[in-house]
């Protein structure tokens, strides 16, 4: 097997350059989407690299009522919840924008049916952003789980804290940009790793690798 081919990444040494230069990656991504759309998607994730990143392109001066936000995962739970992406998502951005966010969560489907059902009312996004996770997940696809062969937009996830819905990889290609941040020693490991030679479903962020601008933080 080949090395994982890539672009360059963008280096920076500090966490607030990192994150203002993320966000600025996003912003010009939906505004060039905007210039053809009525509309741009942009899919985003939970954990730090949101709560560091979303924050910073919130403030941006985008046009807010023409962007719909979604997630790129969901654990299987109500927002409410300490677990949920989308609860956190929303804390982290202002009352304008929370009102553009569109959850996965659908407390009337089971998460046998929501992959279906996801897919005809989600919109698909034009923009998805990613962190990645110490064993190399992005979104909720998880070394070795069947997720990285599915083939529909989303697809069901069992794993020991929470059942999760997740991206596949055939929708994150579906999107025109994937911007990926990896902030910390450990996950700069990872990113060393990634480009090694080796099965895409070991260390799944090489799905996207190639397509992809890569952020790396301090």
């Amino acid at each position: 097997m080949n090395p994982v081919p890539h672009s360059p990444p963008l280096r920076f040494g500090d966490p607030a350059a990192f994150a203002e230069a993320a966000a600025r990656a996003i912003a010009d991504a939906l505004e060039a989407v905007l210039t053809r759309e009525t509309v741009a998607v942009l899919a985003v994730p939970g954990g730090n690299t949101a709560r560091q990143v979303l924050p910073v392109l919130a403030r941006l001066p985008l046009d807010w009522s023409r962007i719909t936000l979604t997630l790129a995962d969901e654990r299987w739970v109500p927002p409410s919840d300490a677990d949920s992406n989308e609860g956190l998502v929303r804390a982290l951005i202002p009352p304008m924008i929370e009102k553009r966010l569109t959850g996965l969560y659908r407390a009337s489907l089971s998460l046998r049916d929501a992959p279906a059902t996801l897919a005809q009312t989600v919109p698909k996004s034009h923009v998805v952003f990613l962190g990645v996770g110490l064993d190399g997940h992005i979104a909720s696809i998880f070394p070795g789980d069947a997720a990285n062969f599915a083939t529909g937009r989303f697809a069901a996830v069992v794993r020991p804290d929470h059942p999760r819905l997740t991206m596949t990889p055939a929708a994150l290609h579906e999107a025109e940009l994937i911007i990926i941040g990896f902030a910390g020693t450990a996950k700069h490991e990872i990113y060393d790793h990634a480009l090694e030679a080796g099965p895409t479903e070991q260390l799944p962020v090489r799905h996207v690798m190639e397509k992809a601008i890569i952020f790396l933080g301090p």
